[in-house]
């Protein structure tokens, strides 16, 4: 466990799902303190690759061993922050089921298995903040942790290029939870509204 000697804060992450390569890719922001010396940062990722990797905005060497993301220079005592971008092909916790109309993309971490779709912790113990951005096609619904922040097409001046087709959505986190706790749907849904007794709206 690293999680006395390290603490990672929030990551910013965006992700690009790809129903028809059933692979995920994108770029990640990791807020992290160096509590006490150490030599080597680990960062649980399975068979993904790595590109871009920065910290404190200076690139970096690193170690993939298709297991983790391992850094070992560039952080110093105190705060620090990590970049990169990678890209995945998950063989369990992502699942891709249905064409078309049909398409449902969803994650099942479970414990200790988002490191297969998203860098990040399977120890329990190490807990962030998690705000999620999707890039996906606008006729699905797209789902994600925490409040639903914004929404804009690729047709609204955005900076990806989707033939106004695609559409970012954010999703904001407002306190820390373990990795497997992160979750990813997106699919055509019914919905239902309610209020609570109390007040509380349900959708």
């Amino acid at each position: 466990q690293q999680t006395n000697k390290v603490d990672f804060i929030k990551c910013n992450a965006l992700v690009i799902p790809n129903q028809f390569e059933k692979s995920i890719s994108g770029g990640i922001i990791y807020e992290f303190k160096v509590l006490k010396p150490i030599d080597t940062i680990k960062i649980d990722a399975i068979n993904m690759d790595f590109e871009n990797v920065s910290i404190n905005n200076v690139p970096v060497k690193f170690i993939n061993t298709n297991k983790e993301l391992l850094l070992f220079e560039g952080f110093k005592k105190g705060k620090n922050s990590l970049t990169f971008s990678y890209s995945a092909k998950p063989k369990q916790t992502l699942y891709f089921t249905g064409e078309g109309e049909y398409l449902q993309i969803w994650t099942q971490g479970q414990g200790k298995y988002t490191s297969f779709w998203l860098p990040s912790f399977d120890d329990v113990n190490e807990k962030v903040i998690f705000n999620l951005s999707v890039i996906f096609n606008k006729k699905f619904t797209v789902l994600a942790n925490g409040i639903k922040t914004s929404s804009l097409s690729d047709g609204n001046q955005m900076s990806f290029n989707g033939n106004g087709e695609l559409e970012l959505y954010h999703y904001q986190m407002q306190k820390p939870m373990s990795s497997y706790l992160v979750m990813l749907a997106i699919g055509n849904f019914e919905k239902q509204f309610e209020t609570s007794k109390s007040g509380t709206p349900l959708e």
